[in-house]
């Protein structure tokens, strides 16, 4: 049997080994809290941005290009409404729009003979292959309303562009932008959707990335998005 001196001392330190462990698992529970705390915050901060950039773009003074978009009568779907595919027509429409009249995009040169594809790389027009587009949808639209697109230029890469696009529809006063300035008068449009569009430029010949060009990367920067 041991001695009541020792039978208190080895209670004693039971005693501070719980209290220890108690205060570990405080203390670690406290910064796992904290932690957890801070990472809700980050996510919420994260998604505050994202809105904010959202509501952003949805804004017609954020885009630098526009073209005004025909609707067709196919162009509405059985809801009577113009269908959600439609709108990718719209992006493609105006992003190479853009790059044949200001930037010297030739996209016949895919087309080519053999024997000129046979040129060397330095010779030869890079195009823009589409490698990732995304769509949001804020209203609805239909045949025939008159619909206009506007363009910015959101990031340029050493081989990519991505853009930023929305389509918007005419009040029924018919407000429209005068000009590719950027303005408008935008208490007379309604946005209809907002996306991103992204190209990589590639050698028509090789089929390969290539640098984007730097009298294109010019061109381009001329409709950078007008960002706050």
């Amino acid at each position: 049997m041991l001695h009541k001196t020792a039978t208190r001392r080895l209670a004693l330190i039971a005693s501070q080994v719980r209290h220890s462990r108690t205060q570990d698992v405080r203390v670690k529970g406290e910064a796992f809290i904290q932690h957890a705390n801070f990472s809700s915050g980050t996510q919420a901060d994260a998604k505050a941005a994202a809105k904010a950039l959202e509501e952003a773009r949805k804004a017609p003074s954020y885009y630098r290009f526009w073209e005004d978009i025909t609707t067709r009568w196919k162009d509405n779907d059985q809801y009577g409404h113009i269908n959600n595919v439609e709108y990718y027509s719209f992006f493609d429409t105006i992003v190479n729009n853009y790059l044949i009249r200001n930037c010297g995009l030739d996209p016949s040169s895919i087309r080519k003979a053999p024997s000129e594809k046979a040129e060397s790389s330095s010779n030869s027009k890079p195009i823009y292959y589409v490698v990732s587009s995304g769509c949001r949808y804020h209203a609805s639209a239909s045949y025939p309303n008159r619909l206009q697109a506007g363009l910015a230029v959101n990031k340029i890469g050493r081989s990519s562009v991505v853009y930023h696009v929305a389509v918007y529809k005419k009040g029924e006063e018919g407000a429209s932008h005068a000009n590719n300035s950027g303005s408008n008068d935008e208490g007379n449009l309604t946005c209809l959707v907002t996306g991103e569009f992204v190209h990589v430029c590639v050698d028509p010949a090789s089929g390969r990335p290539v640098d984007v060009p730097d009298s294109m990367r010019r061109k381009l920067e001329l409709v950078l998005a007008k960002k706050e």
